[in-house]
């Protein structure tokens, strides 16, 4: 008899929370934060996890790499501007996907501060 896995566990978040901080003039595309998030599960496939912004991005500024979780800019958002906002909360989940299953994981906050950068002091 031979038991195999199923895709039973949902993956978790390496971190309870992560923080970055950007200037507000960051070009379109730019890197914010790296998240990680594991499946404990068995099967290689099972363990394929995917993220997601579930959250806390209302104005479309943010895009995440689905495969490996990099938050970047979104290139085709709105950009960044501290008069509009100067702080956000991203909510973050990460999802193992098998055979008609989706297992998600607790949601995890990404807090991203914008710092002021269009007003330079000349003397």
């Amino acid at each position: 008899m031979e038991v195999t896995d199923i895709n039973d566990n949902a993956p978790v978040f390496h971190r309870t929370s992560y923080s970055a901080s950007l200037l507000e003039n960051a070009t379109l595309g730019s890197f914010v934060i790296q998240v990680n998030a594991t499946d404990a599960d068995k099967d290689v496939v099972d363990k394929k996890v995917f993220y997601r912004i579930a959250g806390g991005d209302e104005e479309n500024a943010f895009a995440i790499n689905n495969l490996n979780g990099s938050v970047t800019i979104n290139a085709s958002g709105p950009g960044l501007d501290r008069e509009r906002k100067d702080v956000y909360f991203l909510k973050l989940v990460a999802a193992s996907r098998v055979n008609g299953t989706n297992l998600e994981s607790d949601p995890v906050i990404v807090s991203v501060i914008t710092v002021v950068t269009k007003f330079v002091p000349r003397f």
